[in-house]
């Protein structure tokens, strides 16, 4: 499918121009839309699809390119990305033993945590928001292209089964596009440099903390007050592996 939003010369205003078949009504709102934000530059837009696929260009994930010389495709805004993601805390895997790819931010403060308790805890590996589950990829093929040693520590987020009828459909996309994550995850990381965990369903309910404690606090401060009390023999069988994963030796498989 070819999608092209083209930027030239408006005198006057002319009226939108849809090329293809189907969803002229669509097409015409966006072309409308792109122009009042571009309105500033005196520019036409028009779209041009490609038959006979013209209804993708409303699904998620399509992308739109300026045609002013710099053309922006998938590859040019998944690099875009990664160097963004990649700010000062972010930056410490590259001087880290051992680096710990997590989800989001419950993990960076319970993980070290629980590794502490343990009598684990090492300040040379550095356990990293990644942001997102989605993002987790990015963050593998860079430990990768820097042979860093890395673990990947994200949730399993099993599909629903069955799925409840009254699912809306969106919902259940969005759902197989994280459930499907882990199998890209899984082809991202390669040993002897990396190392999957997964934790099931998800972290809060694998460690038990309460989801009502998680809408109250906050994840990561009930996940603290939840552990603080427990001593070692009573923490979870899952948890004790997280640890293992993150900052067991480099020699062991």
């Amino acid at each position: 499918m070819s999608v092209q939003a083209a930027a030239t010369p408006a005198p006057g205003h002319a009226p939108p121009r849809v090329q293809g078949c189907g969803a002229e009504h669509q097409l015409a709102l966006l072309e409308q839309r792109i122009e009042g934000e571009l309105a500033g530059w005196g520019v036409r837009v028009g779209i041009e699809v490609t038959p006979p696929e013209i209804e993708r260009l409303f699904e998620s994930g399509t992308s739109l390119h300026v045609d002013d010389g710099t053309r922006t495709t998938a590859e040019r805004k998944k690099r875009f990305q990664m160097a963004q993601w990649v700010n000062p805390d972010r930056a410490e895997m590259f001087f880290a033993r051992c680096v710990v790819f997590v989800e989001g931010e419950t993990e960076p403060v319970l993980i070290p945590f629980l590794a502490d308790k343990l009598g684990r805890l090492d300040p040379e590996v550095s356990v990293i928001d990644c942001g997102s589950k989605h993002n987790l990829p990015l963050y593998v093929a860079i430990a990768e292209a820097f042979r860093i040693p890395h673990v990947v520590i994200h949730d399993d987020d099993p599909l629903p089964d069955p799925i409840p009828d009254d699912c809306p459909d969106d919902r259940r996309k969005a759902n197989q596009r994280t459930f499907d994550i882990n199998a890209t995850i899984a082809d991202a990381v390669k040993a002897p440099v990396g190392r999957v965990c997964v934790l099931g369903p998800d972290l809060e309910k694998a460690a038990g903390v309460a989801k009502s404690q998680g809408d109250k606090k906050g994840k990561a401060l009930a996940a603290l007050d939840h552990f603080e009390g427990i001593d070692v023999p009573g923490l979870p069988q899952c948890m004790v592996d997280v640890v293992e994963h993150a900052y067991g030796s480099w020699g062991e498989e």
